[in-house]
């Protein structure tokens, strides 16, 4: 919940791969500025992708198992 920029480089590097980060930086976007859909693309687009990749690893480990 701290700023990107007060954190060290290597807690930095690991935020990028937290799709919590990305939902946090949305809803902060969100409360201080409005919808501003410029600042809120990047964010949904992430959380779409983390969304579609863990679908489909579940369904295939749920085929997987049922076989």
């Amino acid at each position: 919940m701290m700023q990107a920029e007060l954190l060290p480089d290597w807690l930095d590097t690991i935020r990028h791969f937290n799709p919590v980060d990305y939902a946090v930086v949305a809803v902060r976007s969100l409360v201080l500025e409005g919808y501003v859909w410029a600042d809120l693309w990047h964010a949904l687009l992430i959380l779409s992708l983390w969304a579609g990749a863990g679908i489909t690893f579940g369904t295939r480990m749920f085929r997987t198992r049922a076989e």
